[in-house]
C-alpha cells in the first residue's frame, strides 16, 4: 500500500466537491480491503478527520467509517448462537462491564447534576487565566484573540491593522498591569458580591458534573468517590507541569477557538485547528508515531484473536460523544451512528476463530472469518458483552439528548446537529437489543418530555422518533406507552418541540388508522387542524411536519366522515400553497390530494348507507377556488417535485368532485382568468388582476383593499430571484427553514417570479402543464348548461397575440387527446364483448349517436354494460341500427371505427375549435396571421412597425437622390411583409447606395431580418 495515496485520499475527504468525497471514501475502503493488516491504522486516521472543523468533511469521514465497518464484518451473537450446538447451562461474566446498568440509569440525576454541553468548554478564554506565561505574551495573545474576533485581522488594502493604527499607543502592559494589580473600589465592591452571591449559591446548589463522571460515579461507594476526586485534583497539579499535557490544551484551545459559537464562521474548515489535533484533544493525549504504531500492533494482534475490529474506535467515540465542544459530539456521534448501523450486533464480541487468514482477513477477500468451536459458555460470555456495551453507549447517547443545548438558528429554524444525530446513533444502537431494553429507553425518554429546558424536551421526541422508527416490528407494542407523550408534545409551547412530536407520529400513522385508536387518530387530526389554523408567526419549523402527519393520517385506510365541517377546514391549507417552503408546499399538496380522496371508499360509503351524501359531495363550496388557486400555482412552481405533487392534487379533486358542483363553484371570471394566466407571454410578469391570495378562508384580488391590508401590494417593487430556498446555517450545515405564518412574509407569490419571466423555455414548459390540467377541466365540465368553456376557448383563439393563440390552441389539442382516447377505449371494450358483426354494429352505434352514448363519465360504462344504450338515447336511429345489420362481414371494423371516433370527438368538443386553429395554420406567414386582414400579432407588432418606418425612411432616402422605389403591386406599404422589404432593398442600384440610402437600407435589412428571426 503506498502511504503517499492513502494521505492524498485522506485529503481529499476534506474537498468542497461531494463527488471527490464519495469517491475518496469508496478508494480509502478499497485500500484497507486489499490490506487488512492496515485497517487499525486507516481507521485511526479517518477517526481524526471526525472532528475537523468542516461539516462536509466530517459526514464523508463518518460515511468511511460506515464503509470499513461494511467491509470488514464481524460475527454477532447470533452468528455464535447458530454455530454453538450445545445451549448455555450458566451465566458467564463479560469481558465488558458497564458502569451503571440500564435498569438502574438515573436520567433525572443526570439533568440535575450533569453540566450542561454547549458549543465549547470555554477553553477559549484560557489564555487570559494561563498565569505560566508573561504578562508581554498574554497581552499580545488577548489582543491578537481580539482583532480576530472583531474581523480586523486586515486593514485597507491588505494591510494588517496595526500598519495603519498603533494599538499599542492606546492600550499599553502597563495599563493592563496597573489594572490587574490595582481594582477599583467599585470593582472590589462588585467583586466582594459576586464572591458572597457565589457561596450562597454553592451552599444551595450542588456543584455541576461532567456526565461521563456522573456515570462512572453512579456505581461507586462514598469513600470511592472522595478518593476519585483527590486523585482528579493530584493529577491536575502534575498536568500542569507536563509539555503534553501543554500541547493536548493547546489542542483543545485551538479547536474550541475554531468551533466558538462567537466565531464568524462557525462550522468552515480555517486554518488553525488540524485534524490530528482535534482528534488528539478528543482522545486526551497526544500519542508520537512509534506509540501509535505500537497501540495499532496491539489492537491487530487481538483482532487476529477474534476481538471486534473497531472496539478501540468504538470506545473511544463513546467518550467523546460528551466531548464539551460541540464539533467534537457531532463528530463522534456521526461516526457511532455509521459504525452501530452495520454492526451494533457485533460489538464487543470475541468471537473464536479457524484462523486468522479467512474471510476478509486475506487480502482482497470478503465476508466473515471462519469460525472455531464455540462453547456455551463463549456464547453467553460474548452476549453478556454485547448486552453491556450497548447499554453502556445508550446511556451516553441519552445524556447527550439531556445535555446538550447547542442549537443554530436559520431563518427563524432551530437547528440541532448534535442532538439530530445522537438520536439517530441511539436507533442504530437499540436494533439488536430487546423488547425491555426499549421500554426501558422509551421510559427515559418520556421522562423528560415535561423538564423546563425546551431543548430537553426536544431531545426525548428526537430520541422517541429513531427509536419507534428503528424497530418497526416491535413499534405496534411500543406505541400505547409513547402516545400519550407524543400528544402532550403536538400542544407543546415550542414549535420546535412541536415539530419533533409530529416528526414522531407521522411513520406510525399506519398504525394509528387501527379501529382501536380511531378516537386518538380524531384527537390528533383535531389538534393539527387547530394549530395550522392558529399559525400567528411568519416562519414555524411545525409547518411541514404537521402538514405531512395531517396527509397522513386522512390516507387510506382512514375511515371518517366526509361533511360541511371538513370543506371548511380545506381553506386552512390554501396559504401553504403559497409558502416560501418547498417542502411546506409539497406537504400542502400532498393533504389536499388525501382530503380530495376522503370518503371515498366503497365499503365505507356502504356502512354509511343510502341517505349518505356522495364521496364527493363535500367539495362542492371549495373545489372550484380551490382548482383556481392550484392552476396559479402551478404556472408559478419551480419546483418539479411539487409540480408533480399539485397535479396528482389536481387530478384527485375532478376525478372526486361532481361536474355539477364543480361548474357552480367556477365562474366566467374564474375560468377567464385561468386562460388569460396561461397565456402570459414569455418575459411578461402576470397579470395582477388574474391573481388571487387565500385570505381567511376565501380567495381574494391581489388588488383589493383586503390584499393590500394584508401585506401585498398591487405592483411589487422588485423582482424575485431565488433558485433555492435553503440557506447555509452557522453550524455549517444546510436546512431549510419550514413552517408557515400569516401575512405576505409567508408567501412566496410574485407576478415577476414566474418561471417564464427569465426564459422562453420554463414558459412553455409552464405552459404545457397548464394547458393539459385546463383540457381536465374541459373534459370534467362536458355537457354542463351553459357550456361556458368553449366560447372562451374560442375568444382566445381568435386574439392577436400569439401568446393568446397558442395556450388556447394547447388546450383543445390536449382535450380532443383525452376525448379520442375515451372513445378508442369505448369502441375497443364493445369489440372485445361482442363478436365480429356485433362489433361493426357497436361501431355504428357510436356513430349514429355519439353525443347522447358518449358522456366523458358514463359513456364507456354505459357501451360496456349496454350496447343497445343508443337505441334509448334515440330512438330515431332505430331505422339505422335495423339496416346496420345488412353490412357484409368483409367490411373492416377499424374504418367504420375510425368514422365513429370521428363522430364522438365532434359531439365533445365544438367543431368551430379545431377548424380554426387549422384555418389559422394557412396562414402565409407572420405578416398575415389572420387572413384576409394583414396585421401581424401583438407581440411582432413593433417590430413590423419600425420595419415599416424603415421601409419609408429608404424610400425617401432614394427620392433625394432622384431614384423612385416601387412597392410591389397591389400592395401598400403598410403591408409590406418582411420577404417584400427585402426585395424592396434588393433592387437599390449600386450607384445609389451610398451615403443616407446606405445608412437606410442597412437599417432596413437589419430590423427585416430581425422580423423574420423573430
Amino acid at each position: 500500500m503506498s502511504a503517499s495515496r492513502l494521505q492524498k485520499l485522506l485529503k481529499l475527504l476534506e474537498s468542497n466537491n461531494e463527488s471527490t468525497r464519495k469517491a475518496a471514501s469508496k478508494q480509502i475502503c478499497d485500500i484497507a480491503k486489499a490490506h487488512p493488516s492496515q485497517l487499525v491504522s486507516i481507521t485511526r486516521k479517518v477517526h481524526a478527520l471526525l472532528y475537523h472543523s468542516n461539516w462536509e468533511t466530517r459526514v464523508a469521514a463518518a460515511a468511511t467509517v460506515g464503509g470499513l465497518a461494511d467491509a470488514f464484518p464481524h460475527q454477532s451473537v447470533q452468528d455464535l448462537a447458530a454455530a454453538c450446538s450445545t445451549p448455555a447451562n450458566a451465566s458467564q461474566q463479560a469481558l465488558y462491564q458497564v458502569d451503571v446498568p440500564l435498569a438502574s440509569f438515573d436520567l433525572d440525576k443526570v439533568l440535575r447534576k450533569g453540566q450542561p454541553l454547549l458549543a465549547s468548554g470555554g477553553q477559549e478564554y484560557d489564555t487570559a487565566g494561563d498565569s505560566s506565561l508573561p504578562l508581554s505574551e498574554r497581552v499580545a495573545k488577548q489582543r491578537q484573540m481580539l482583532r480576530e474576533r472583531l474581523g480586523l485581522g486586515k486593514g485597507m488594502e491588505g494591510k494588517a491593522f496595526d500598519d495603519i493604527i498603533n494599538t499599542d499607543e492606546l492600550v499599553n502592559e502597563d495599563d493592563l498591569a496597573a489594572a490587574l494589580t490595582a481594582p477599583t473600589p467599585k470593582a472590589q465592591a462588585s467583586a466582594a458580591r459576586a464572591a458572597r452571591a457565589a457561596n450562597r449559591q454553592r451552599s444551595a446548589t450542588p456543584e455541576k458534573q461532567q456526565a461521563s463522571e456522573l456515570l462512572r460515579s453512579e456505581s461507586m461507594s462514598a469513600r470511592e468517590r472522595n478518593k476519585l476526586k483527590r486523585k482528579h485534583k493530584a493529577l491536575q497539579r502534575q498536568d500542569s507541569m507536563k509539555t503534553d499535557a501543554q500541547a493536548r490544551a493547546a489542542g483543545i484551545k485551538a479547536c474550541a477557538h475554531e468551533d466558538s459559537p462567537n466565531s464568524p464562521k462557525l462550522g468552515k474548515a480555517g486554518g488553525s485547528i488540524t485534524p490530528q489535533s482535534a482528534a488528539a484533544a478528543a482522545a486526551g493525549t497526544v500519542l508520537s508515531d512509534e506509540q501509535a504504531a505500537e497501540q495499532d500492533e496491539a489492537e491487530w494482534q487481538a483482532i487476529e484473536c477474534g476481538s471486534w475490529p473497531f472496539q478501540r474506535l468504538a470506545d473511544q467515540l463513546c467518550n467523546d460523544i460528551l466531548s464539551p465542544v460541540w464539533i467534537v459530539r457531532h463528530g463522534a456521534a456521526a461516526g457511532l451512528r455509521e459504525l452501530l448501523r452495520e454492526q451494533a450486533a457485533a460489538a464487543a464480541v470475541e468471537a473464536p476463530l479457524l484462523d486468522s487468514t479467512s474471510g476478509w482477513a486475506s487480502p482482497g477477500g470478503v465476508g466473515l472469518r471462519r469460525l472455531g468451536v464455540v462453547l456455551p459458555d463463549t456464547l453467553e460470555q460474548a452476549s453478556a458483552a454485547n448486552a453491556a456495551w450497548l447499554e453502556d453507549v445508550i446511556e451516553h447517547l441519552l445524556c447527550v439528548l439531556a445535555l446538550d443545548r447547542f442549537a443554530d438558528y436559520v431563518s427563524d429554524q432551530v437547528v440541532v446537529p448534535v442532538r439530530e444525530t445522537a438520536a439517530q446513533a441511539l436507533g442504530a444502537a437499540l436494533q439488536p437489543t430487546s423488547l425491555s431494553t426499549l421500554q426501558r429507553v422509551l421510559e427515559l425518554l418520556s421522562s423528560m418530555h415535561k423538564h423546563q429546558e425546551w431543548s430537553v424536551r426536544h431531545g426525548a421526541f428526537t430520541g422517541i422518533k429513531y427509536l419507534l422508527a428503528s424497530r418497526p416490528e416491535v413499534s405496534g407494542v411500543l406505541l400505547p406507552a409513547a402516545l400519550p407523550v407524543l400528544l402532550s408534545g403536538l400542544t407543546d409551547k415550542d414549535d420546535s418541540v412541536q415539530a419533533a412530536a409530529a416528526e414522531a407520529l407521522a411513520p406510525m400513522a399506519p398504525l394509528l388508522l387501527a379501529p382501536e385508536y380511531e378516537q386518538v387518530v380524531d384527537k390528533l387530526r383535531d389538534i393539527l387542524w387547530k394549530l395550522l389554523s392558529s399559525m400567528e408567526e411568519e416562519l414555524s419549523v411545525v409547518t411541514s411536519s404537521s402538514l405531512s402527519l395531517l396527509a397522513a393520517l386522512y390516507s387510506p385506510p382512514a375511515h371518517f366522515t366526509a361533511d360541511v365541517a371538513l370543506s371548511s377546514q380545506l381553506p386552512v391549507l390554501w396559504p401553504f400553497l403559497l409558502h416560501n417552503m418547498s417542502s411546506v408546499r409539497m406537504a400542502a399538496a400532498i393533504s389536499i390530494e388525501r382530503l380530495a380522496t376522503a370518503g371515498s371508499d366503497p365499503a365505507y360509503a356502504a356502512a354509511l348507507g343510502p341517505e349518505a351524501p356522495g364521496p364527493g359531495a363535500w367539495l362542492q363550496p371549495v373545489a372550484g377556488p380551490c382548482l383556481r388557486l392550484m392552476l396559479q400555482c402551478l404556472m408559478t412552481e419551480r419546483d418539479a417535485r411539487v409540480q408533480q405533487g399539485l397535479l396528482r392534487a389536481w387530478s384527485s379533486l375532478l376525478e372526486q368532485v361532481e361536474a355539477a358542483d364543480l361548474a357552480a363553484g367556477l365562474t366566467v371570471h374564474d375560468l377567464r382568468a385561468m386562460l388569460n394566466m396561461i397565456a402570459t407571454p414569455c418575459g411578461h410578469a402576470l397579470d395582477t388582476s388574474q391573481l388571487v391570495i387565500p385570505y381567511q378562508g376565501r380567495l381574494v384580488p391581489w388588488g383589493s383593499d383586503v390584499a393590500e391590508e394584508a401585506g401585498f401590494s398591487a405592483r411589487p417593487a422588485k423582482k424575485l430571484k431565488v433558485k433555492d430556498d435553503s440557506s447555509q446555517s452557522l453550524s455549517g450545515m444546510s436546512s431549510q427553514a419550514q413552517g408557515a405564518g400569516s401575512g405576505a412574509g409567508r408567501l412566496s407569490l410574485d407576478p415577476e417570479a414566474w418561471p417564464g419571466m427569465e426564459d422562453q423555455e420554463p414558459a412553455v414548459k409552464s405552459r404545457l402543464v397548464a394547458s393539459r390540467v385546463m383540457a381536465q377541466l374541459c373534459c370534467k365540465l362536458q355537457g354542463q348548461e351553459p357550456p361556458i368553456i368553449p366560447g372562451l376557448l374560442y375568444q382566445q383563439v381568435q386574439q392577436p397575440a400569439a401568446s393568446s393563440r397558442m395556450a388556447s390552441s394547447l388546450v383543445i389539442l390536449h382535450w380532443l387527446q383525452l376525448v379520442a382516447a375515451k372513445c378508442r377505449d369505448a369502441v375497443a371494450a364493445a369489440a372485445v364483448k361482442a363478436e365480429p358483426t356485433q362489433a361493426t354494429l357497436a361501431a355504428i352505434k357510436l356513430e349514429v349517436v355519439g353525443a347522447a352514448v358518449f358522456n366523458l363519465d358514463q359513456g364507456s360504462a354505459a357501451i360496456k354494460a349496454d350496447p343497445n344504450v343508443a337505441v334509448k338515447a334515440d330512438p330515431s336511429a332505430a331505422a339505422k341500427l335495423d339496416t346496420a345489420t345488412d353490412i357484409p362481414a368483409v367490411v373492416e371494423p377499424s374504418a367504420l371505427t375510425t368514422v365513429a371516433l370521428s363522430a364522438a370527438i365532434c359531439a365533445e368538443v365544438p367543431e368551430v375549435l379545431p377548424d380554426t386553429c387549422l384555418a389559422y395554420l394557412g396562414a402565409p406567414g407572420a405578416s398575415m396571421p389572420s387572413p384576409p386582414t394583414a396585421d401581424p400579432y401583438s407581440e411582432l407588432a413593433p417590430l413590423y412597425a419600425r420595419m415599416r418606418r424603415d421601409l419609408y425612411a429608404l424610400v425617401n432616402a432614394s427620392l433625394q437622390v432622384g431614384f423612385m422605389l416601387t412597392l410591389p403591386s397591389g400592395i401598400p406599404i403598410e403591408q409590406v411583409s418582411s420577404e417584400g422589404a427585402i426585395a424592396m432593398a434588393a433592387v437599390v442600384p449600386p450607384e445609389a447606395d451610398v451615403g443616407d440610402v446606405a445608412a437606410a437600407k442597412a437599417a432596413l435589412l437589419q430590423s427585416a431580418s430581425h422580423v423574420q428571426v423573430t
